[in-house]
């Protein structure tokens, strides 16, 4: 009886400390697995993927990929066909999604809305950096008014004058 005890605890023993020694082995094989790649492609519109990155990433290289679009395309040209606005959004979110079914990556939208392309005088106006988006915005005089009609809401608020020698000018 006493040898089938020590047998019993021998191999209990065994067992329980290969046991604890594959428990740990996962650590040292995650270790050098390292983190799985992730790639996220932003664009303006739909049309602005890269889909032969996101399938040779996803596809050929099994790297986690995904499109953020900032919009549906609302607001962008479309020389295919007739749709405008809303059903070309509809349009083209169909069409993103069906391309995420065959690259096999993620695809996210923002809410926000495609109004077209500006003008170079509203990009001037939006990218200035010394207007910190348009807050206040310097014009030559004789342009005045053609900024305040693209802008309904701009406000003449003053006049940039000639330096003044003395004193404080406020009109």
């Amino acid at each position: 009886m006493t040898r089938r005890r020590t047998l019993a605890a021998t191999l209990f023993l065994l067992a329980l400390l290969s046991n604890e020694a594959f428990s740990q082995a996962w650590r040292r094989t995650a270790a050098t697995i390292g983190p799985a790649p992730r790639v996220l492609l932003i664009g303006t519109r739909p049309e602005d993927e890269d889909n032969a990155l996101l399938a040779w990433l996803g596809l050929g290289r099994g790297v986690e990929t995904a499109f953020l679009s900032l919009t549906r395309g609302e607001g962008s040209p479309n020389v295919a066909g007739s749709e405008r606005q809303s059903a070309l959004a509809v349009l083209r979110t169909a069409e993103v999604l069906a391309e995420r079914q065959r690259d096999g990556a993620h695809q996210y939208f923002t809410r926000a809305y495609d109004f077209g392309s500006a003008t170079e005088l509203q990009r001037a106006i939006l990218v200035d950096p010394q207007t910190s988006g348009g807050l206040l915005v310097a014009v030559p005089p004789d342009r005045v008014a053609e900024y305040l009609s693209l802008i309904p809401e701009a406000v003449e608020v003053g006049e940039v004058l000639a330096k003044q020698t003395r004193g404080l000018l406020l009109a």
